[in-house]
């Protein structure tokens, strides 16, 4: 189950009106809320079957955030960009699983190994029982790898058998299918459950884990819809302006790009190029509290302009040390695909 860090709601009641204090990154917002249709943090953690335990490993992994009340720019990017690769939709699961497909030759690699193999078997029994939508894939999979792998840069021979620069890419995707990750936010799923969310992710949130992370060279994945399909992209960069809001004396105007890969719409062996990254702008504003030293606590914020319809639904942190495919022969295997992919970058 992937960990929830934040997002939760702890609500104290006076007579009808409820205070209610969003937690989130750390971040304290006194907000003012009707008793109808406000779930108290009990119900909220029951549904998403999070536990005090990941609520507390929130607040302690990235805590608050300050900015100058004055405005101030910054660019995070990391050392290692992802790379573009093939989202492989199910529709067209062809192209990952068979005739010369990247797991078909894995299949026969392992053979010459003398592995017991049933890579084909599963994947064929598994996607057989999928009805799935347009826009489900392995998006959120091949993020996953491309955030987590270097870029395979040429082809190998592995026991006498070639695998192509699309082959290990599309190899690397299964491999980290199933790998734990933080999430951040709640995924909208238009239903009641998730009614009034839509505006999550929050932009303070949003703001605080891509500094944090990008600022420690961690992989972070987002996913750019807000809506109900889930499109998963990895983050290289996020830079930011702000200036003081001229209509709000405690509030900052941010302008923010955040710098993604996309996943590519064909299998190629192609290396990424800049026709692979684009930028996703955002605009939001930040309310600020008590200033200490220069910098002034970030409260909370709200989006603005376009953002308000267009900003990211999670955030994702993949735990690199908790890599899983959930095809058995392959993650019996990690280790020796690990040693011989690795002469690909």
């Amino acid at each position: 189950m992937p960990q929830q860090l934040i997002d939760t709601h702890t609500v104290l009641r006076f007579g009808h009106i409820q205070m209610k204090f969003i937690l989130l990154l750390g971040i304290v917002l006194p907000t003012l809320a009707y008793s109808s249709g406000i779930e108290t943090i009990r119900e909220r953690l029951d549904y998403h079957e999070l536990s005090a335990e990941q609520v507390d490993k929130a607040f302690t992994q990235y805590q608050y955030i300050r900015l100058s009340p004055y405005g101030e720019k910054a660019q995070f990017e990391l050392d290692q960009k992802p790379w573009a690769g093939y989202w492989y939709p199910i529709n067209n699961i062809e192209a990952l699983i068979g005739k010369s497909s990247p797991l078909e030759n894995l299949e026969k690699v392992l053979k010459r190994f003398n592995r017991n193999n049933y890579v084909l078997k599963y994947e064929n029994n598994e996607l057989s029982q999928i009805y799935a939508d347009s826009w489900e894939g392995y998006c959120h999979a091949w993020a996953m790898a491309s955030a987590i792998f270097p870029e395979p840069k040429r082809e190998i021979k592995v026991k006498r058998r070639t695998l192509s620069i699309s082959d290990i890419k599309g190899i690397m995707t299964k491999m980290v299918e199933g790998t734990e990750y933080d999430m951040v936010g709640i995924r909208y799923y238009g239903d009641f459950h998730t009614d009034g969310t839509y505006q999550d992710l929050r932009p303070e949130a949003v703001h605080a884990v891509l500094t944090r992370t990008l600022s420690t060279n961690t992989p972070v994945l987002i996913d750019d819809d807000a809506g109900t399909e889930v499109w998963t992209k990895p983050v290289f960069s996020f830079d930011f302006v702000s200036k003081p809001d001229p209509e709000n004396r405690n509030a900052l105007l941010v302008n923010a790009y955040i710098g993604v890969v996309k996943q590519r719409e064909y299998v190629s062996d192609e290396l990424t190029t800049n026709d692979d990254i684009t930028y996703i702008p955002l605009e939001y504003r930040l309310y600020l509290g008590r200033t200490i030293n220069g910098r002034a606590l970030v409260l909370g914020g709200e989006w603005i302009g376009n953002s308000i319809y267009a900003h990211p639904d999670l955030i994702m942190v993949p735990q690199k040390n908790k890599m899983k495919s959930y095809n058995q022969t392959i993650n019996n295997n990690l280790e020796l695909i690990k040693d011989f992919i690795q002469t690909s970058y």
